[in-house]
């Protein structure tokens, strides 16, 4: 869960430190949107429902917002799986 955490979290320290983060960087996870058909492994905490297909979710692993100024280099393997290297 690191580079999910590392795009949830790289948003919200942008938000609040704009000027000391501009830029984040993740491997083999990018933005899951519910109803994309990526097929993403079962939630931790809610298993009848995959990572982003939860009734209330509609991203995973952190909202899609318009940011100024924050970059991003999401990066994935050929090994990957399908649904994590289509994400990215």
């Amino acid at each position: 869960m690191g580079a999910a955490m590392t795009i949830w979290v790289s948003q919200c320290m942008h938000e609040a430190f704009p000027e000391r983060i501009s830029a984040f960087g993740t491997q083999s996870t990018g933005i899951k949107i519910k109803g994309d058909g990526l097929k993403f492994p079962r939630d931790n905490y809610d298993p009848d429902y995959t990572w982003g297909e939860c009734p209330e979710c509609q991203y995973f692993p952190a909202p899609v917002v318009p940011t100024t100024g924050l970059k991003a280099c999401i990066d994935a393997g050929s090994s990957d799986s399908d649904s994590f290297y289509n994400s990215s």
